[in-house]
């Protein structure tokens, strides 16, 4: 089949949460299906991971956004009474792109990856609509948490109007997790609502291989892993480094927090000012700072889907230390190795006895993980539900 793949950004390299998901459907697609892409890059730097998806799709289409235009346009589109997040994509080139596209390739199903990509499927194409995560109750704990709260809150209602049309115009609808599904129970047909949680590379997050000890890594140090211009983990970054971490240096002296990720925002590059923290920046490769933390942490106080930071974790054999709002993601199945920490008090005990401990492998905790975040068993469904909404069988 031919089928249209349209996404919020470049699925390629595969090295971060919105970027994995993506990627992976792409591959499972690709070994059974035509696969064309049309997405959206940050920058001309990003918009060449694209060479990295052209093994796997048959044509490849991608139009830089550039972010203060698209903010005025989303801005204009939420001041008269729109969505802002819808506004920020909208783009004439791309949607002009896949027009003339549509023309000349027969599209057999479209996927639609995220909420703002809807608006960019050729009309009479099945869409199977990957919404991810509920982004209107995320904008809403931004109404809670943020400045402008209001404002804020006006979004995550316009989200919710939008999510719920697309949702009801779709064949299928998937969300990472089962908590994120019953945010449309009664507002969204159930049979076409479906979770499909995010997966792990085993091969890559591999204990076994060895590394090196990073640079900033040296000595006990507990590491926070993530996209550091991502405003929950800013929020978790700092809220880590005010409330716990004085504590932890209390009773460890010369402990250091290590925070690890692409992009880090203005407020966690000024937290390297305070003794014991460290802040990377992007690195080549997390693996060894997940090998050789004495700790992970992952604090969230907003959380929303599967955080991909854990299972990564998870993959190498490494338990980790996650807020409440992190552990309630996972809905009734906690995975083993994701220790609940519901206060500043309970972070502070639980890393103090890894700190206690040498830093090993548990098998038992990569074992667990594989067993139910493998990308291979949990996309059969999601190819399969192509198949279905285009009326073809599943090739076997």
């Amino acid at each position: 089949m031919n089928v249209l793949f349209l996404a919020h950004c470049v699925p390629f390299p595969p090295n971060k949460g919105e970027k994995i998901r993506a990627f992976e459907e792409i591959k499972a697609l690709s070994r059974e299906h035509r696969v064309h892409l049309a997405c959206f890059a940050r920058d001309a730097a990003d918009a060449k991971g694209a060479a990295g998806l052209t093994g796997y799709c048959e044509s490849v289409h991608v139009e830089v956004l550039p972010f203060a235009p698209s903010l005025a346009r989303g801005a204009m589109r939420f001041v008269t009474g729109g969505c802002l997040n819808e506004g920020y994509y909208e783009n004439g080139a791309l949607h002009e792109y896949v027009s003339r596209l549509a023309e000349d390739v027969s599209f057999d199903a479209a996927v639609a990856y995220t909420l703002p990509m809807c608006q960019h499927v050729p009309r009479g194409v099945p869409e199977l609509f990957d919404m991810v995560d509920a982004d209107s109750e995320k904008w809403a704990e931004y109404a809670r948490m943020r400045r402008l709260g209001f404002l804020y809150g006006m979004e995550s209602r316009r989200l919710r109007e939008r999510e719920l049309w697309h949702g009801n115009r779709a064949e299928a609808v998937y969300l990472t997790t089962l908590p994120e599904t019953r945010v449309f129970r009664g507002a969204i047909p159930g049979e076409k609502l479906k979770v499909m949680e995010n997966g792990v590379d085993f091969s890559f997050f591999d204990p076994d291989l060895e590394h090196a000890r990073p640079k900033g890594g040296e000595g006990q140090f507990v590491a926070f892993v993530g996209t550091m211009d991502y405003f929950p983990n800013i929020d978790a970054a700092c809220w880590f480094v005010s409330e716990t971490f004085p504590k932890l240096r209390a009773r460890h002296p010369g402990l250091r927090f290590v925070i690890v990720g692409n992009r880090p925002a203005k407020a966690v590059r000024q937290l390297a000012r305070i003794a014991g923290v460290t802040v990377t920046g992007g690195v080549p490769d997390v693996r060894p700072y997940l090998a050789y933390a004495a700790a992970v942490v992952t604090p969230l106080r907003l959380a929303r889907g599967i955080q991909n930071k854990v299972l990564e974790s998870l993959a190498m054999g490494r338990r980790v230390l996650a807020s409440t709002e992190v552990c309630r993601t996972f809905g009734d199945k906690t995975p083993f190795g994701v220790v609940r920490c519901g206060s500043v008090n309970e972070f502070v005990e639980g890393v103090s006895r890894e700190l206690d401990r040498p830093v090993e492998v548990e098998r038992t905790i990569r074992d667990g993980a594989a067993g139910r975040f493998s990308w291979e068993r949990n996309l059969h469904d999601f190819v399969s539900q192509i198949n279905a909404i285009a009326r073809v069988p599943l090739l076997r």
